[in-house]
């Protein structure tokens, strides 16, 4: 098991989430005071209501990769695939 996995049953859990609105921060907070990994996505240059310059959220969920596209469903259902 690697460092910050946390193993839950027979399964890892990484919680993946998109940064941008209450729920999917919540998630990504709750990953961070638990020390659990996390990942996701986040608009081109970080872009968020409350982080509108670049690197945006990513100051606060550095894990959460950049992304060119707009549509964050289709890439949330990309990611869970992986």
């Amino acid at each position: 098991m690697a460092q910050g996995e946390v193993e839950v049953g027979h399964k890892m859990l990484t919680i993946v989430s998109g940064g941008q609105t209450g729920v999917d921060r919540a998630a990504l907070d709750a990953a961070i005071a638990a020390g659990l990994p996390y990942r996701g996505w986040c608009p081109k240059g970080g872009w968020a209501e409350d982080y509108p310059h670049p690197p945006g959220v990513r100051t606060r969920y550095p894990a959460c990769k950049r992304r060119r596209t707009l549509r964050p469903t289709a890439h949330r259902l990309e990611c869970a695939r992986c």
